[in-house]
């Protein structure tokens, strides 16, 4: 929304004379003029109210009307709602954020809404986001409590609480209970909120995954979902019967450290058809050699996943680990996005030979995120890569960020035979990589790019390159060569 309107920008000081109910009128039909005009969201619409009550409030004390004083010092939105002087203007700004259809609100913003409007859940259609954040998750508990009766479900569900005294787990039920009469909600983010410190709130999740087939996206990143096996059963029965979501985030949930975890993800995994991204990172799920059989098993017969994310999954404790995620790759074809980041594959050889059987065998993998595996340490594991990429024709986003591919020139005559023997590397990353460290290092990179014409954008960022002396002259010689690059540093 515009921030044309200057009573919004400046405090607002009127002085008590006879011609400021005037203009407070006036204020506000410029107000909903402009509203008719633009396209504003839940947080504009509370911020427009927010300043309808400090415009009124001075207009209150300015007409010394002790009704309007009160119901404004209160701060009372429904009583102002009522008000005669205002409620013609109000109801047409409220009618048209209705119309509006804006997608996207906190949970206080929309009891804020429902409470002026004395709407139920049922009445909103066109919600796709919802997000809490404290301190607003317990005012939208008290705001609730309002506009519901006593004996409402949603008062009901809260009951579950015990003597739990905090407020997270408070907006977690919330959130969801809101979610099972909203049918319109495709993404919820429940991220740090430890929803797995207790069965019974997993078990929701699970009801509200079993009922609700709106929800397209939900985020349970560090939840501690992993900590007792009873939750990652209720996930895998969710799974089994959800048919709408598309994007799990599972990250940071110590899933992996009891293999009947993997067991059960399997199970999920196997009979789910409409997931297609599902983020593992930071899970210990290499700890234990069965898991990643499992997770190979669970992808032979779960054919809608097209990303696959296993950043800091311990994936170097076994070199089985590696062979598994080879397997996935060699017998799925859905797969087109893979990230193995953080895992120190080339510590250990064997690791980048299984990588490349894999790409040698699949032709689906169009994305590959190889970033943070000390690749460059390892004068083995770098050569393994180029023998690798010399011969795939399907990849065309590579992540080969900070693995120290800069320290030595065999590892940039290595990346230059990939420039001139690839032909499907269309972006390629190579931050943080010490490329700066060796004049030479750009002019690898120059001689490499001189006769690929696939390559569109190549990131150096980070790499501490001197834009001076022959580096400019790299640079400038590049871009030449193709000037459809795009080089970022």
């Amino acid at each position: 929304m515009k921030r044309s309107k200057s009573f919004f920008k400046k405090k607002i000081n009127f002085k008590l004379n006879k011609d400021y109910e005037s203009k407070t009128k006036s204020r506000l039909v410029m107000l909903n003029y402009n509203l008719k005009n633009e396209i504003f969201s839940f947080l504009d619409l509370i911020q427009v109210f927010d300043q309808l009550l400090i415009t009124c409030k001075a207009f209150s004390i300015a007409i010394k009307n002790k009704k309007y004083y009160k119901t404004f010092q209160n701060n009372q939105l429904n009583e102002f709602y009522k008000s005669s002087f205002f409620s013609n203007v109000i109801k047409e700004i409220i009618d048209l954020f209705i119309d509006q259809g804006e997608s996207h609100a906190s949970a206080y913003q929309l009891c804020k809404f429902l409470f002026i409007k004395k709407l139920k859940f049922e009445k909103i259609t066109n919600l796709k986001v919802l997000t809490i954040l404290e301190p607003e998750g317990s005012e939208a508990l008290l705001l609730i409590q309002k506009m519901e009766n006593k004996n409402s479900d949603i008062i009901k569900s809260h009951k579950i609480l015990g003597n739990f005294k905090g407020t997270n787990i408070q907006n977690i039920l919330f959130l969801m209970d809101i979610c099972l009469r909203v049918n319109s909600i495709e993404e919820l983010d429940f991220e740090n909120l430890k929803i797995g410190i207790k069965n019974e709130y997993v078990q929701y999740l699970k009801d509200l995954l079993q009922k609700n087939h709106f929800i397209k996206k939900i985020n349970l990143s560090n939840n501690e979902i992993g900590k007792s096996e009873q939750n990652i059963l209720n996930i895998k029965k969710g799974l089994q019967s959800n048919k709408s979501i598309e994007v799990l985030d599972l990250s940071g949930n110590k899933i992996g450290e009891n293999f009947i975890d993997m067991i059960y993800l399997k199970e999920g995994l196997e009979k789910n058809i409409s997931l297609t991204n599902i983020i593992l990172d930071y899970n210990p799920i290499g700890k234990n050699e069965e898991n990643f059989l499992y997770l190979k098993d669970a992808f032979e017969k779960n054919k809608s996943i097209k990303i696959l994310s296993l950043t800091k999954t311990l994936i170097d404790y076994n070199i089985n680990n590696m062979m598994n995620i080879s397997k996935i790759l060699e017998f799925n074809t859905s797969i087109i996005e893979l990230n193995l980041s953080k895992n120190f594959l080339a510590k250990k050889e064997k690791n980048m030979f299984y990588i490349k059987e894999a790409l040698k065998n699949n032709n689906s993998l169009l994305k590959l995120n190889l970033s943070s595996n000390e690749i460059g340490k390892n004068r083995i594991s770098m050569c393994i890569l180029k023998e690798c990429l010399e011969t795939n024709r399907y990849i065309q986003d590579l992540n080969l960020d900070s693995n120290f591919i800069g320290v030595t020139e065999e590892n940039m005559q290595y990346l230059k035979e990939i420039f001139q023997k690839n032909n499907s590397i269309k972006n390629l990353n190579l931050s943080n990589n010490d490329i700066g460290r060796n004049e030479k290092n750009l002019l690898y990179i120059r001689e490499g790019l001189e006769n690929n014409f696939c390559m569109e954008e190549l990131k150096l960022y980070y790499n501490n390159i001197l834009l001076t002396g022959n580096n400019i002259v790299y640079l400038e010689e590049i871009n030449k060569f193709n000037n459809r690059i795009s080089i970022r540093y």
